[in-house]
Parts: structure tokens; sequence; C-alpha cells
């Protein structure tokens, strides 16, 4: 009779169909295992993280867990590679590693209340009981001997970087000759990195389609300013194609890792834990305006009026929200009659005062063929809207009104409904997208066709290659031996076999021993993803804005590229200019010293200094330089009048010079209407201050959006 310490409770049922009566029996004869006491149990107080899933020994797949007995003797390293052998796209994004490393991989991952628990695990769960499968003795020295940090080295490709399939894009080796068999025990949690790499890579095909599309019907992508405050770039591409897929994945850290790995690509998008994920992750900073929405009916919002009140409810949304950009459904009923009779007809004139240049209507059908209803709508809107051709020949609605189809997106269809705008002779630019299952759901690991293989074995002493090579399918045969990414005449190439010089690598080292070595911020990533594109949206300018000090410098480092520039010298250290600064809100804050006031029409008085102000703008140095005893006063002080309305926007200005916002993010500039925000743009473009338009940016993007139902 077959013998077993612990239950086979809980064991697959596709064990039980092939098991005899006797084995299927034994659990009669086994103590049941205190798996209820290894960890805390739900009191139902609060949600429940069952901690085993966290446990990087339970993270793999079963069979992994006897396969530290079947290397052969004398093994001491296993070196390992990922790859994307194929697949529905000749070239990949590569992100999401990342996240792994931090999230599963990093720190003392291995305890000894772990260890118990998935050792109770394991030998509860595999085999019939014949023996105990779990490798304790591995994990305890990873334990003792390594802090519970695992001893492996990976490298990688850029986060980002675009490589045809067929190339390296990671590699895994063992630091410590007792734990080969630790490698490829890391290989199916390793390997999930196939996800967010396949959605950044999709996504980026279907930006590739967009862009193609808007050039072609007119809009001048590759010469269209993409500054701050306006990043047209940005704004034209990075809201065409927005994320709507958080309803229809499988959990909510696919919804994180999938809306992380389409936000490397675009800028909309309503899941927001993919831009959660860029922000912990991937330092995104939430000021940069990307994974943005907008208000946006959905059909409950719509149809609790009732079909009598659909006029009602179009309206309440253009009152709820009168300025910048709402996103309506419309075909809760009859999309035709919405776009002439309602939006066309009755509520035309409430549209058409929508202040531009963010404020606009985007009409969302939701049902129906997609490719011809984009039309057909489009058709029905430019009876009743003016239409205006552009120098491409192409057919556009007033900026005021947009529509955007969410419904039934995938890259296929996406081409097929540009390619028949584009045929009834509409510019793109009068369409954006909504994607949610195919972007972030239908696709697989077979997609690209991802695979882990080990390529290199040092037995006794001497590395020996290791591959496949089934003759049942040659496009699965496996490289061999110590594996570079390397440039050759331009091109991205694997080299095999210990080829090439260690500092032809295009792989770098990520993680060794425990910790990250490498990170990647997300610009970082999108600039890496917008190589071998026909422009770049995402530039220094346009998305690094809100990583700037007072001083205009990025990250508090002056460029590195002086070569061929006038040595000046030493320059301050950011410590000594912020501590000038310091000094300065200080005496603002104070009121000491002050010496002008600054004001809107008939409103509230600011005090500054005038040295501050004429040291930060020649325009303001020439207003002061005209002062004099017959000038306006306000509490004692000399006045320069500014032509705006709003006393918010005069406060920003003062804000911006003085360097508060960047100094207090409590205090940083929120307009309160879209008004105010065009006066700070006023002001900052009449006094030339960089620095307060980027504030004017840090609200001012804009994306064409809805919300699905």
């Amino acid at each position: 009779m077959l013998k077993k310490t612990c239950s086979s409770v809980g064991r697959s049922s596709s064990l039980r169909l092939f098991a005899r009566p006797a084995v299927a029996a034994m659990g009669a004869f086994c103590a049941k295992p205190e798996i209820d006491t290894i960890y805390e149990t739900d009191t139902g107080a609060a949600p429940y993280r069952s901690n085993f899933q966290d446990n990087i020994m339970l993270l793999s797949d079963s069979y992994k867990t006897s396969h530290w007995r079947q290397y052969p003797p004398g093994t001491t390293e296993v070196y390992s590679y990922f790859e994307s052998r194929g697949g529905k796209y000749d070239e990949v994004v590569f992100f999401g590693l990342q996240y792994f490393l931090k999230r599963y991989l990093q720190g003392k991952v291995v305890t000894r209340e772990r260890i118990d628990a998935a050792e109770k695990v394991v030998n509860a769960h595999m085999g019939l009981g014949e023996m105990k499968h779990f490798n304790r003795e591995g994990w305890e020295y990873i334990l003792q001997q390594h802090d519970g940090k695992l001893p492996i080295v990976i490298k990688a490709a850029p986060e980002g970087m675009v490589v045809p399939v067929k190339n390296v894009l990671m590699t895994v080796v063992n630091t410590d000759p007792k734990c080969f068999w630790l490698t490829n025990y890391l290989e199916t949690l390793l390997v999930q990195v196939w996800y967010p790499m396949t959605v950044a890579t999709q996504s980026r095909a279907q930006k590739k389609v967009i862009m193609d599309s808007l050039i072609k019907t007119g809009t001048d992508l590759p010469n269209m300013p993409n500054k701050l405050p306006a990043p047209l770039k940005m704004i034209t591409v990075g809201y065409q194609l927005n994320d709507f897929g958080c309803r229809g994945v499988s959990s909510m850290e696919t919804a994180g890792i999938g809306g992380a790995a389409h936000l490397v690509n675009f800028c909309g998008s309503d899941t927001m834990p993919g831009l959660c994920t860029a922000i912990d992750y991937y330092k995104l900073p939430l000021e940069a305006c990307a994974g943005t929405s907008v208000p946006a009916a959905e059909h409950s919002t719509i149809t609790s009026w009732t079909k009598a009140g659909e006029k009602d409810a179009f309206e309440n949304m253009l009152k709820q929200y009168p300025e910048g950009i709402v996103a309506v459904v419309s075909d809760s009923y009859d999309i035709y009659n919405a776009c002439e009779k309602l939006w066309g007809t009755e509520l035309k004139d409430l549209i058409a005062s929508r202040a531009p240049p963010t404020g606009k209507l985007v009409v969302r059908p939701d049902s129906g063929d997609p490719k011809t209803i984009v039309v057909e709508v489009l058709e029905r809107l430019s009876k009743h809207f003016p239409v205006t051709t552009n120098s491409a020949g192409f057919k556009v609605l007033p900026p005021y009104i947009r529509v955007i189809q969410g419904d039934g997106i995938s890259y296929e269809s996406l081409k097929e409904i540009l390619a028949n705008i584009e045929a009834k002779k509409w510019a793109a630019e009068n369409v954006c997208f909504g994607s949610g299952g195919a972007l972030l759901q239908k696709l697989d690991r077979d997609t690209q066709k991802c695979a882990f293989k080990c390529c290199e074995a040092v037995v006794d002493g001497k590395p020996r290659p290791v591959f496949k090579d089934p003759i049942t399918d040659q496009g699965k045969k496996s490289k061999q031996g110590r594996l570079k990414l390397v440039k050759r005449a331009g091109k991205l190439t694997t080299l095999t076999d210990g080829e090439g010089a260690e500092s032809e690598d295009l792989l770098v080292e990520v993680f060794r021993n425990g910790s990250v070595t490498k990170t990647f911020t997300f610009q970082e990533v999108r600039q890496q993803s917008e190589v071998g594109l026909v422009t770049p949206i995402f530039d220094v300018s346009a998305c690094e804005f809100c990583l700037r000090d007072p001083c205009g410098d990025v990250d508090g480092e002056l460029a590195a590229t002086t070569q061929g520039q006038i040595d000046l010298g030493p320059m301050p250290s950011n410590e000594c200019r912020e501590d000038l600064l310091q000094g300065l809100r200080e005496l603002l804050t104070s009121r000491e010293l002050c010496d002008i006031a600054l004001v809107a029409a008939g409103g509230q008085a600011f005090p500054a200094h005038r040295t501050v102000l004429a040291a930060c703008s020649p325009a303001l140095r020439a207003r002061i330089s005209k002062l004099n005893s017959a000038s306006l006063q306000a509490d004692g002080l000399p006045v320069i009048s500014l032509d705006v309305k709003h006393s918010e926007a005069v406060k920003a200005l003062v804000d911006s010079v003085y360097g508060i916002g960047a100094a207090e993010s409590d205090r940083q500039y929120s307009p309160s209407s879209e008004a105010a925000n065009m006066d700070v743009l006023k002001l900052a473009r009449e006094f030339d201050l960089p620095a307060l338009e980027d504030q004017v940016g840090l609200s001012e993007c804009p994306l064409i959006r809805r919300r699905h139902d």
C-alpha cells in the first residue's frame, strides 16, 4: 500500500480520474495537513490577500518542483534565455520585466515561514505520496547562505527597446553553483513578461497604423511642433487609441501590467491600475499628463432619463461639464436621430459654444459594423455642423465636435475603419478609438511565440551547449551557448556560442543576487519604443517638463553634452540654488522688502520684489522701469496692472517665478477653470516665462475620449 504523511486533499481532479481505487482512497489513511495554520486565515474584516500569492517557491509550474533531481550529476550552472520566436508582428517592444523583478524577486523572498508553507503545499500536491518532492535543502541553503535573496543574474534588453523577433531578450544564470536548479525554477514567473511585452507590441503596431493614416489624410505630424504648453504631436497621436480594457481582463494585476504597457505608446486610458503601475514601478510622474481620461457617459447615465428624456440627458452632460472634453454614448436608441436631431439641431448651439481649444463634444456610437457606422456618423454630423477641407483634400469637422469608436476595435478592425474613412475622404483626425478586450486580453503567449530555454550548462566544470531541435517543428529550435544581443550593419542580431565582445552586448544587467541593479523610467521606455517610427511624440520637451527644477534643468543635473562649449567654471550646486530660492520664498511669504505688486483687472494685489521679477523676464523689467511716483498704489506698493481677469493667474505667475510650485507640491497650480488657465498661458507668453507655461501644460493636455459601456 502507498504510504503518505500528508493529505491528498486539494489534489487536481485529473489525478483522481487516473488514480486506482486504492490510491484514490488513500486520503482515509493520511493525516490532514495543517495548511490552515501556515498563515493567518481570512477573518472577513478586510479585503483578504493570500500569503501564498507572495511565496516565490509556489509561483511556478508544479512539475518544476521535481526538476532539482533531474539535471546531470556535477551540474553547477544553468544559463537560460527568453525570446520571441516569431508571431503576429515581426518586432516586439520589450517591456514589463522591471515590474516582475520589483514585485516578486527583489529583496529577501525566502523565509522560514515561507519554506514551511511551501513544503506543506508541494508535498501534499505533488506525486502520489511515494516521496517528497519539495527541495527544502535547496531553499534552506538560499535562506542561510544568501539571507533569502535569490542568487541569480538577469540581463535584458533595455525596456522599451524594439527588437526583431528571434532575438534574445533576456538571459538568466545562477551565481551560486549549488543553486543551478534555481534558474529554470523561475522560468514560469519570468516568462509572464510575454504579456506586457505583447500588449506593448500590439499597441505600438496600432500606433503606426494611426500615424500613417493621420499623415495620409492631411495631418503633418513630422513638422508639427511638440513643445509646451501645447505638445501637439503628443496630443494629436497620444489620445487616438484609448485603453478601455480594465473590465475585460482576467484580473486587476493583468489590468495594471497591460494598462501600463499600452501607455508606453499612448496617453489615453480608462484603466487606472495601468496608470498606477507606471507610477509605482516606472517612476511615471502623475503630473506628466499621461494615462488621462475625461468625463464620459455610459448607457445607464443616459437611459435612466428614459427614451423620451434622451435630449435632456445629453443637455445635462453639456451643462454639467461646460469646459473641456465630454464624451457621450449616443446609440442607446437611435444613433442617427441623436446625430441629426439632438446633437445636430436641438443642442447644436450649446455644442458650438464650448470654449476652445479644448472644449469639445465627442460622440460615441456603440453598435453596428464599426467600419460602416463611423463613416455614417461623420456624414450625419456633417449635415449640421460646418465642415472644412484640409490641404490634402480631406474633410474635417469643426474642432468642438469629434467621434470616438470604442466597440469592436482591434488591430485588424482599426485598419479597416481607417481605410473606409480615407475612402470617403474624411481626415483621420475626426475620429479616435477605444479598445478593450482586443487590446489587453485577446492575445496569448503564442501571439509572439515566446519561450524560455536553457542554452548552456556547466557540468563537471565544463560548459556545454544546450539546445532543442525537434524534427517535427524547426520553428522550435533553440539557441545554444552564451548569447549576446548586438547591432551589426545597423540591425539587431543575436550572437551564440559566446561569440562577440562583451562591449558589444546590448543586454544590460538588471538583477543580481536579490537586487534590482538597473531601472528604467517610463519616459526612457517611451523614448526607446519610438525608435523607427515616422516621428516621436514623447520627446523630452513634451514629457519631462514636470521633472525640471526652477532653473529649467532636468532632474537637477545639467546636460552632459557640453563638448565644444566654453568652460564657464563650476556651476552653483543644486543645494546652493535651492537655498537661494528658499530665501526668496521666505521674503515673499513675510512680505519683507517687497517693493512692487502685481494685480489682475480689479483683483487682488500680489506683492513681489522688483529685482526678482526683472531678473526673470525682460518684459517685466521693461514694465518695472516705467514705474514712477504717479503709478497706482496698492497697500503702499506701486502696481503693475496685468490684462487678465483671474487673480489666480497672477498668483500662478508669482509662484512660478519664486519656484513655489516646484518646492511645495501642495501649492502647485491647479486652475479653477479653463478660462483661468488661458489667463495663465497669456501671462506666460506675454512675459516669456517658460516655467509658467509648464504649469499650464500640467493642466492643459486634452484627450478625445469617452467611457465604455
